[in-house]
């Protein structure tokens, strides 16, 4: 566990204030495969135990569909593999689109802006704001050079902090990293509740690192 949380936390040389127009950062297309490398790790105060699984997800571009606005979003089906890539089971269907200003992701009939354009550290949008849901600010943390998540290394890095938030009682993180040409490389998601003395009781931390992509 402790290698996953360093990928999380490496340092990079850091650029002050740069802008990039984004769509780079977001390269889907049909046709793709990317392969993804899940580690779970499930806390239990009741069976005072921590269980841990590894698992991989593959998404495949499938096909172009048109919108009703004129525009197209990229249909994309992932497989899921419980058993190191020998047989695969599918998972769900979910859909991306690059617009001119930001990135959509739509997937559990929820609609969220992901990426906001152009990039600059420190910006700020509402992640649900083609949703029904409650606002979620994020916000760009850090424009990296050379970005890697232990597996794969990108030419540019962008972190999105979608939140978090932490007291002597519960701790919440979520955020992601985006590669130049190379799109979600790295997520991170921790839910957890804590005892006294900073010790973990209940919750879960998931992990999932880009380790394909193809072509």
């Amino acid at each position: 566990m402790g290698g996953l949380l360093w990928f999380s936390s490496c340092e990079d040389r850091v650029e002050e204030n740069p802008v990039f127009s984004g769509p780079e950062y977001f390269a889907y297309d049909s046709g793709q495969v990317r392969i993804y490398e899940v580690d779970s790790f499930i806390h239990s105060s009741q069976a005072d135990s921590v269980q841990y699984r590894k698992i991989l997800f593959r998404e495949f571009a499938e096909s172009w569909i048109a919108n009703n606005d004129g525009s197209r979003s990229l249909r994309i089906e992932r497989s899921v593999s419980y058993d190191t890539g020998k047989t695969w089971r599918m998972n769900k269907v979910f859909s991306v689109q690059n617009r001119s200003t930001h990135a959509e992701w739509w997937e559990d009939n929820l609609r969220t802006i992901v990426l906001s354009y152009p990039m600059r550290e420190k910006r700020i949008w509402n992640g649900n704001a083609l949703n029904s849901q409650a606002p979620a600010n994020f916000s760009y943390g850090a424009i990296r050079s050379d970005y890697s998540n232990g597996l794969l290394k990108a030419e540019r890095g962008v972190l999105v902090n979608r939140q978090a938030d932490s007291n002597f009682l519960y701790r919440i993180s979520e955020h992601e990293w985006y590669g130049k040409g190379l799109g979600l490389m790295y997520r991170e998601y921790v839910s957890l509740i804590k005892q006294p003395g900073n010790r973990v009781a209940d919750g879960v931390e998931v992990y999932i690192r880009l380790k394909g992509f193809y072509p």
